[in-house]
């Protein structure tokens, strides 16, 4: 939200611009008149979109993922917690070594034509997938 604010600080009259509660532009004017003001804002309007299309592109772009997968891999997570218990993985002597393991018996698996994993009726893509980010969480967090 785009917000205009004018207030006098020292004796000066002070042009603010917020957007979402950041202070995007503050200039002390001469007067509270509507010209000066709205000059002020038509030379600044480019330096105002391009601080939030920076924003914008700062932001993570969850809209990107694919929702029917991410499904995919909640299903076979939640089957994960009721075989091993939650948190399981994490708590494995040899993380890396067991997930990458665990990651190419499935990728061959689907490789060689068995798309669905008999023991849960889950895609084989979808334990890989899982494994995946398995394995980028304990690598991050140093737990390898």
């Amino acid at each position: 939200m785009l917000q205009l604010l004018v207030n006098r600080e020292n004796n000066w009259p002070k042009l603010t611009i917020k957007v979402d509660e950041h202070v995007v532009l503050s200039q002390e004017i001469d007067s509270f008149d509507a010209d000066q003001i709205e000059a002020f804002l038509s030379l600044n309007e480019n330096r105002i979109i391009k601080k939030e299309e920076k924003k914008e592109k700062e932001k993570l772009r969850w809209d990107l993922l694919p929702w029917d997968a991410l499904e995919s891999l909640a299903r076979v997570m939640t089957l994960n917690i009721q075989k091993h218990g939650e948190d399981s993985w994490r708590e494995l002597k040899n993380p890396c070594q067991l997930h990458w393991t665990a990651i190419m018996r499935h990728l061959i698996k689907w490789w060689r034509g068995e798309k669905i994993d008999p023991e849960t009726g889950e895609s084989h893509l979808a334990h890989a997938g899982c494994r995946i980010l398995f394995l980028i969480s304990v690598s991050r967090n140093n737990l390898i």
